[in-house]
C-alpha cells in the first residue's frame, strides 16, 4: 500500500482490506497497537489526507 501523489491516483481501499499492523498514538500522548485498540471488535476507520 503506498499514498497517492494526486487525487486522481487515489483509490479506495476494499471492504475487508486488512491494514497493517501499526503503533498510533492515543490523545493522553502514549502509543498502542491498532490490534490492541481495536481489541478484536470490528471497526470502521477513516482516513483523511492533509493536502496534494
Amino acid at each position: 500500500m503506498s499514498i497517492a501523489n494526486t487525487a486522481e491516483q487515489a483509490t479506495p481501499i476494499s471492504k475487508g482490506t486488512k491494514i497493517p499492523n501499526t503503533k498510533l498514538t492515543k490523545l493522553d500522548g502514549t502509543s498502542a497497537s491498532l490490534p490492541e485498540i481495536l481489541n478484536n471488535q470490528p471497526a470502521v476507520i477513516i482516513f483523511y489526507r492533509g493536502s496534494w
